[in-house]
């Protein structure tokens, strides 16, 4: 027996989050999980709302997938570059087509899922549904998010760095061990949660992102969600917390979640006085090398690619994102404006840019002033 629901109330989607896990906890990743779900409902979905499709198969979930509400537009419940994955869970492939077709039918003027893996089953599916109903849709690559294959030999792993990040990373270390009193806390189940995350917290807020207040302890939405993420996962024992101190001082640190053998590391943060000590650099290395010595399958650094990461990934994970426009009149205007006409805007303001600063780098011309006796 199968049935469809569209969950919008938390207090619904929390009473049966026992049955959704059941399916959400056998995915790769974690960003399906209500322990995930439930605070980012908390924090960011209080505005608009989330709604979430169930397939229900026998009573138990076939297949699902949250979507960020709203009147016109749904969007995938990506906010603050999070969660880095956006994706359906399905028990099979005909339970995936079908709550894909679901999905599709439903679709208000605009759905803007991104996020997407660029070569997963949710893109696949989703397309394909709406190329069935004759919905217009727009497929656009977006920064990957890297990863470090942890589940072979860390001999190896060091041998395929290059030279340079390898120099660097032990001169780093012994300079701050020459300098300080080093302590480097891995991937540990946290000690006391709540003053290590203050102390995060506090760390992330003392640089460049606490004076552009874009610290989380600036925005009540996303600390409502960090908290309730903390919370959930230091629950199930799934929260990992990295710390590196020098002279009994926090200088980095770092929050992940450890999944079906993988880490997934969300917030980063280091104190700026300390750059020429590279603590960031020497910490992510201690991480990688744990993960090497728990056995895990890899470390997922979970964010938009980042110049440094590049020098430690050996993978990288594509990325689309999916705009479907509905059949009527104004999701066939969104998606003429989206194809049509706002990338020649995009055009026409380049192009007066680069004629504003040609204008701008052009020499300036001075002509002589003509002496009397010519003018005469």
């Amino acid at each position: 027996m199968e049935s469809l629901e569209w969950i919008t109330d938390l207090a619904r989607f929390a009473a049966v989050s026992a049955e959704w896990d059941a399916l959400a906890g056998e995915q790769e990743m974690p960003f399906l999980l209500s322990s995930w779900l439930v605070p980012w409902w908390r924090g960011f979905g209080t505005a608009r709302g989330l709604r979430v499709a169930v397939l229900w198969r026998d009573g138990g979930v076939g297949a699902g997938i949250p979507i960020w509400d709203g009147r016109r537009t749904w969007e995938a419940p990506v906010a603050e570059a999070m969660p880095p994955f956006c994706s359906m869970m399905a028990t099979d492939d005909a339970a995936r087509l079908r709550l894909a077709e679901q999905v599709i039918a439903a679709v208000p003027a605009e759905t803007f899922l991104r996020a997407l893996a660029a070569d997963g089953p949710t893109l696949e599916a989703l397309l394909g549904a709406a190329e069935r109903r004759g919905l217009p849709t727009i497929a656009e690559e977006m920064p990957g998010t890297l990863l470090t294959e942890t589940a072979g030999s860390l001999d190896d792993y060091r041998a395929g760095l290059s030279s340079k990040v390898r120099s660097e990373v032990g001169r780093l270390q012994r300079k701050a061990a020459r300098e300080h009193d080093l302590e480097i806390a891995a991937l540990e189940p946290p000690r006391e949660v709540a003053q290590q995350w203050r102390g995060l917290l506090e760390l992330e807020a003392s640089g460049w992102k606490g004076e552009s207040r874009t610290a989380i302890l600036h925005k009540p939405e996303v600390r409502t969600f960090f908290d309730g993420l903390i919370d959930a996962f230091h629950a199930t024992g799934a929260l990992r917390l990295s710390e590196l101190s020098l002279d009994g001082r926090l200088v980095a640190t770092a929050m992940s979640l450890v999944h079906r053998g993988r880490v997934f590391t969300l917030k980063v943060a280091y104190d700026e006085s300390h750059r020429r000590l590279g603590p960031g650099f020497v910490l992510l290395m201690a991480m990688i090398e744990r993960c090497f010595e728990l056995g895990l399958d890899a470390y997922e650094f979970s964010g938009t690619e980042e110049e440094y990461e590049r020098r430690f990934a050996t993978a990288e994970r594509p990325r689309r994102r999916l705009r479907i426009y509905g059949a009527g009149p104004v999701g066939r205007a969104r998606y003429v404006y989206r194809r049509s006409v706002r990338p020649r805007l995009g055009a026409t303001r380049a192009a007066a840019r680069r004629a504003l600063r040609g204008m701008r780098e052009r020499p300036s011309v001075t002509r002589p002033r003509s002496s009397p006796r010519s003018r005469a």
